[in-house]
Parts: C-alpha cells; structure tokens; sequence
C-alpha cells in the first residue's frame, strides 16, 4: 500500500514563517546577485526522516548583512522566529542555540548561517 501522506516543501514553509515575521526582508531560496542587504537564503541541506505524519527535514539558512553585527543580530532573530513556528504544515523547528556560524568576509555583505531541522506535519493525500 502506498503512503497517503505528502509533506510541504521545508524550504517554503521556512520562507513563509520568516517572510510572516517581516514581510519587507528579503527572503527567497535563490541568491541574487548583488546580495540584498539585509537578507535570508534558504535551502535543502541533505538529511532528514519521513515517518507516518512527520517529516523532518534539515534547511540550511544563511543570513547577510552590512555589519557583522547586523548579521549576528538577524541570524538570532531568525532563530528566534522559528524556534517558535508551529501552524499547519510546520509542527516544530528545531533551532541550534548560541547564534549561527561567521563566515569570514572582507566586506559587507557579511555571512552567517545555521542548519535547523523543520519538523512538517503530514497531509493527507485523497
């Protein structure tokens, strides 16, 4: 028998939740060149599970920034908003603690990122 369920798509749902904490951020799973300052990258970084009614799946998401500042404040903000997202397609997401990694870069846009799993609620498929 085949699985009814399908899951959302972990990247979207990540671009959602972000964009619905500040709808005037940049936030896409593309990286425009020049990069937006400030802005929020996402993408599928590999791994994950699927199980009856959930799936976890792992998103790497990069933030940048004019100051290094500016991006350690926006990769902790964006912790903050979606270590506190749960809806319909997202039941949890798990957010590392202590901030995101530094990129190290000569110039601005300067570069964080951090890796969280998204924990998706199953849909049913009828």
């Amino acid at each position: 028998m085949i699985d009814a369920t399908s899951f959302p798509d972990a990247e979207a749902a990540v671009i959602a939740v972000v964009k619905a904490a500040d709808p005037d951020l940049f936030v896409s799973n593309t990286t425009p060149a020049p990069i937006p300052d400030p802005a929020v990258i996402v993408g599928f970084s590999g791994g994950g599970y699927r199980a009856w009614g959930e799936a976890g799946m792992n998103v790497a998401v990069n933030v940048y920034a004019g100051t290094e500042k500016a991006c350690r404040d926006l990769a902790i903000w964006v912790q903050d908003v979606l270590a506190v997202a749960s809806g319909d397609l997202i039941e949890h997401v798990s957010t590392p603690a202590g901030g995101a990694m530094s990129v190290p870069r000569q110039s601005p846009p300067f570069q964080r990122y951090f890796v969280v799993t998204v924990h998706l609620r199953g849909q049913a498929t009828l």
